[in-house]
């Protein structure tokens, strides 16, 4: 009879990893909704769904535990038995958990990318593949009479397809938003340091998934015998959540930035001296005054009386620091730029 230590061992080792992260997944979805999010109804409800789908999935493969560590740890036959709460459901509740994911950032893209439909088609098209081998894989596993058969040709190949496709599509994902990001740069210094903030923010939230994905792949591969990949395959789903929603409760911060401090002038600029009378809103938003080179404290206009299409030299400061100078066409695109790149995310 083969050994139950690897198994019992890395079931132990993920439940208690993806317990522990289910408890950051539920902080960051509760901050999520207490915020108040500006996202559709449908995104609401996806999000929350998928907080639900995961509270199954973490007490499918508890469980799983509690069956194989104290119900059945005096039979070692059955433990050498997966139980359905393994296979199909905690695999279907992966599956599914995943794909939804996959799908938001997938859907945040075409809309980062202005709506091209080929960027985000690839990527759904990953994900569909996915899923599907990952369903099939749950229809063939739910027949094991034990755990060794995970190492079967006939199965081996849809878990090992699985994983690699799933990890090609979090590369993907995050190559995509990164260069969709950089291509947002306009320029000016302020401005681009907020677009590199969110290129090292997306990147950031992707590698420790993407990482704990290969690592299921590497494992799986190399030594399917030690059921090291069980562990981090319990906790994957956890971690791609989670870069979802820090993603969501991050944008917040990310548009304060843009709003508030720092300097900004195009660097092919000529420097003007120009003075203005400051005049800021209760809500910290900049008015824009008109700049004229016989002022001597400057005319102070309305934000909101002003046009996009208006081409009139303006001088847009805060706190005495220049922080634009330009037309007002110039400075509303520059703003819709940015927030665009952050609701993208």
């Amino acid at each position: 009879m083969p050994s139950l230590t690897p198994m019992l061992g890395a079931m132990y080792i993920g439940v208690v990893l993806a317990s522990s992260l289910y408890g950051v997944t539920s902080l960051q979805t509760y901050i999520y909704f207490a915020r108040g999010p500006s996202d559709a109804k449908p995104v609401q409800s996806l999000v929350f769904f998928l907080w639900i789908l995961n509270t199954l999935r973490i007490a499918s493969v508890a469980a799983a535990g509690y069956t194989y560590m104290v119900t059945d740890f005096a039979h070692p036959a059955a433990v050498l038995q997966p139980t359905w709460t393994i296979f199909p459901a905690a695999v279907i509740l992966v599956g599914l958990n995943n794909a939804l994911v996959r799908g938001m950032f997938c859907f945040r893209i075409w809309r980062l990318s202005g709506k091209h439909w080929w960027i985000a088609s690839s990527i759904a098209l990953i994900v569909a593949v996915t899923f599907g081998i990952t369903i099939a894989f749950s229809i063939v596993a739910h027949e094991f009479e034990s755990w060794q058969q995970l190492d079967l040709p006939e199965s081996s190949w849809m878990l090992s397809s699985s994983f690699a496709t799933g990890m090609a599509g979090d590369i993907l994902i995050s190559t995509s938003l990164s260069v969709l990001l950089a291509m947002r740069k306009t320029g000016y210094r302020r401005s681009d340091n907020v677009v590199r903030s969110l290129i090292m923010y997306s990147v950031n939230n992707a590698v420790l998934s993407t990482t704990c994905g290969m690592l299921v792949l590497v494992t799986y591969l190399t030594a399917p015998a030690n059921f090291a990949f069980l562990a981090l395959y319990i906790i994957y789903p956890e971690l791609i959540l989670n870069a979802l929603l820090a993603t969501l409760n991050g944008r917040p911060a990310l548009k304060k930035k843009m709003m508030t401090g720092g300097k900004e002038r195009r660097a092919t600029m000529d420097p003007i001296q120009a003075s203005a009378r400051l005049r800021e809103s209760a809500n910290h938003v900049v008015e824009l005054c008109y700049l004229d080179s016989t002022m001597s404290e400057g005319t102070t206009l309305p934000a909101e009386g002003l046009r996009a299409s208006d081409k009139t030299p303006y001088l847009c400061i805060r706190g005495g620091d220049v922080l634009w100078l330009g037309s007002v066409s110039l400075l509303v695109d520059l703003r819709c730029n940015l927030l665009a790149a952050m609701d993208g995310l």
